[in-house]
């Protein structure tokens, strides 16, 4: 049997190996069910996290000032909503908005930081880097997809280049997550070179009280071989599930795919009321 999924990615994979349900979901024309086919819609931190990124090229590349960078991240925070202006926006969407300056300032900061030295990254070539690759499976090569958010030359080592990954996030907790394991194995085995990645919060430095605050605002991890080894497991293991969800048909990979936290982040309204027609949850 042809493998049915011609394209896949980090995100794909990592969404099939943590909700099945939602992944069946987005794949279900794959399946013969285009009338149950549903992507949940991402929330404004996804855009948040897209427009704020444009902090490190005006650091690195055009030499604007945080001020002048802010403006920029929170101007195109407000045109990914297609607003006319910042006076529109929904609560969410405004606490979104307001955390930007805070986020600007901690990516300049870690982009002057030691740690961020210490990766020996020299000139920034590009944003939004293409990656193309493909997974030899049991049942045949599956092609993969992905974008790295900045390529660098490197000032030494034995790669040209190095890659960063920049991730945005309120999390209490700033560690090297799975999924971005997965990801970056991806963009390893995918080029050959160096992979980094560099968590930034919205910490503003003091305390609600005006103390210094001794909150972490952003951390760096570099890939070791072995997290690059275990997403490369990890992805051949979800090419694997994705062909036997579908060699088993729509019914029966229903049956094994039960929603697991309808509550959680990938999860809409959209999708929860499919889950409550399909599996009675609510």
């Amino acid at each position: 049997m042809a493998f049915p999924f011609d394209k896949s990615s980090p995100s794909d994979c990592d969404l099939i190996l943590d909700e099945p349900f939602l992944w069946m979901l987005k794949h279900a024309d794959t399946f013969g069910y285009p009338h149950w086919k549903h992507q949940s819609k991402v929330g404004p931190a996804a855009d948040r996290g897209g427009a704020a990124e444009n902090a490190v090229v005006e650091k690195l590349h055009n030499n604007k000032s945080l001020d002048e960078a802010t403006s920029i991240c929170q101007k195109d925070f407000v045109e990914r909503l297609k607003y006319l202006s910042a006076a529109k926006m929904t609560d969410e969407e405004r606490s979104e908005y307001d955390d930007i300056p805070n986020y600007v300032k901690n990516i300049y900061a870690l982009l002057d930081s030691e740690e961020f030295a210490a990766l020996g990254l020299g000139e920034l070539v590009s944003a939004q880097h293409y990656h193309t690759g493909s997974i030899q499976t049991t049942r045949g090569p599956q092609k993969w997809r992905g974008f790295t958010d900045f390529k660098h030359k490197v000032e030494f080592g034995d790669n040209e280049f190095a890659f960063w990954d920049l991730k945005t996030t309120k999390s209490s907790q700033l560690t090297f997550r799975k999924n971005h394991q997965l990801q970056l194995a991806y963009y390893a085995d995918a080029t050959g070179c160096q992979q980094h990645i560099c968590y930034v919060k919205p910490v503003s430095g003091t305390t609600k009280s005006g103390k210094k605050s001794v909150a972490v605002p952003f951390k760096v991890f570099s890939l070791t071989a072995d997290q690059r080894a275990s997403g490369a497991s990890r992805r051949k293991a979800g090419a694997e599930y994705m062909m036997s969800l579908y060699r088993m048909g729509w019914e029966d990979a229903m049956r094994v795919s039960m929603p697991r936290d309808i509550h959680g982040f990938r999860w809409d309204d959209g999708a929860r009321k499919i889950a409550k027609e399909i599996w009675g949850i609510r």
